[in-house]
């Protein structure tokens, strides 16, 4: 901790400086007070001025852009940073953050570029905070609850998500329709979610996209044709799907994609 001791002048002249209303008529002394700082979350400076006896708090100064407490039991004081910072990318895969819901994050609503919230068992409660973020261009949404409705909130707010995450969720094809007006969409990866042919089809009609992970989604080789109609594909992960040795050897020689097929199921 460091002490600046000045008179009344240099004291007004520091605090117009730095923006602060102060009201003074003896002398002062204007205190940085780091004795709050975190590592791991950066320095949270506070500036006082003490007067008499008198403390001013200011509010917090956080010199970070990113919060990251993935796999970690959230506490009180961590959903007090969560509330007074204005992030761009917060981490809170596996944590328990359904306990007190998103509505913490709302100081970053027009900030936040990057979510993640996999593995929280997560349901559409949540939804109409998450789609407040209006900037978002990531979202990590993965292994929760979510449902076919949710998807529709979400293609129609998040309308400048670059990249999503809807891995093992209840979602089904229809869900996937209304990701269409999702034009800046580029990476979708909804593996694990029983979508079928009509589910591949619908994924097609997002012709953003440019990387595509369909793992396990239960579509067979008719459902290939599809993806030689996304102009804008560089890879595709198909595996663990019924697709013939033959379809498949004749969709790679077809396709400018780099195709990812380990694990075919015949």
């Amino acid at each position: 901790m460091r002490y600046f001791n000045t008179n009344y002048s240099s004291v007004l002249f520091f605090a117009l400086c730095i923006g602060i209303n102060c009201n003074v008529s003896t002398a002062s002394t204007i205190v940085m007070d780091n004795s709050n700082t975190d590592n791991s979350f950066g320095k949270h400076n506070h500036l006082t001025s003490h007067q008499e006896g008198l403390v001013i708090p200011l509010k917090p100064i956080y010199h970070t852009k990113a919060l990251d407490f993935r796999e970690q039991s959230l506490e009180q004081a961590d959903v007090l940073l969560l509330q007074q910072g204005q992030y761009e990318d917060i981490g809170l895969a596996s944590t328990n953050i359904k306990r007190v819901g998103l509505t913490p994050l709302i100081s970053s609503q027009e900030t936040l570029l990057t979510l993640d919230i996999e593995n929280n068992g997560l349901e559409s409660n949540v939804v109409p905070t998450l789609c407040l973020f209006k900037s978002l261009q990531t979202l990590n949404a993965a292994q929760n609850y979510f449902k076919d409705a949710d998807m529709d909130i979400i293609g129609k707010s998040l309308v400048n998500l670059q990249d999503l995450n809807i891995v093992h969720n209840f979602i089904t094809s229809k869900g996937i329709a209304c990701l269409q007006g999702l034009t800046r969409l580029e990476s979708l990866d909804c593996g694990f979610i029983n979508l079928g042919n009509e589910g591949i089809y619908n994924i097609s009609q997002i012709k953003s996209l440019k990387r595509v992970y369909v793992r396990a989604t239960r579509f067979d080789a008719e459902a290939l044709q599809y993806f030689l109609t996304m102009p804008n594909l560089e890879l595709i992960d198909i595996s663990q799907n019924k697709i013939n040795p033959e379809a498949l050897a004749k969709f790679t020689t077809s396709t400018k994609a780099e195709v990812i097929f380990d694990h075919m199921l015949n």
